[in-house]
């Protein structure tokens, strides 16, 4: 797969939860859930936004630190502010192309300052961000059931398993069923 393709596949992925955004009623993004580990919609959603810098911040020298986030408190609170920071985002995302794309170096919570790098790809960074994110959603689907707020279709899934269920007789309405 080229890095401009897993591209597109982390926009229309970042293009559904700019759409949700939208849609939020007053006062669910920043909703801390007590029964949900105390996390709210913004707090995922900022935890993913963070990922994305990570990689960008990382291209220029070839080297990726999931673990140096910047933790954008504003990212969980403030709904407006998150959604520029997306439209920004998707743009950064259409601007990739597959001359980027080689070896780079990824520290990913390592445990010690001393722990080796290890060595990846852009584009293999771009789906583990897509894993990443499929994986966010779901804890987001969450969430918003706990609001009483309609899931959009395909939600917190995985690509891998909607393109499954797609290919099972009876299954391609399944709504909830994870993974």
């Amino acid at each position: 797969m080229s890095i401009e393709s897993t591209a597109e596949a982390c926009r229309g992925q970042l293009k559904q939860l700019a759409e949700l955004l939208q849609q939020l009623p007053t006062g669910s993004y920043a909703h801390c859930d007590a029964g949900v580990l105390g996390t709210s919609i913004g707090a995922h959603v900022r935890h993913i936004l963070d990922h994305y810098d990570c990689l960008f911040n990382g291209l220029a020298n070839r080297s990726i630190d999931y673990a140096c986030r910047s933790r954008d408190n504003r990212a969980e609170t403030d709904v407006r502010y998150t959604g520029a920071r997306l439209a920004t985002l998707l743009e950064r995302l259409k601007s990739l192309s597959d001359g980027v794309n080689g070896a780079v170096d990824v520290q990913h919570e390592p445990g010690s300052v001393d722990a080796p790098a290890n060595r990846s790809s852009v584009g293999r960074e771009l789906e583990f961000l897509i894993s990443h994110t499929a994986h966010h959603y779901a804890l987001i689907a969450v969430l918003l059931t706990r609001f009483g707020i309609e899931i959009p279709k395909d939600f917190g899934l995985a690509p891998s398993t909607v393109r499954h269920r797609a290919s099972l007789p009876g299954c391609g309405d399944v709504q909830r069923a994870r993974h």
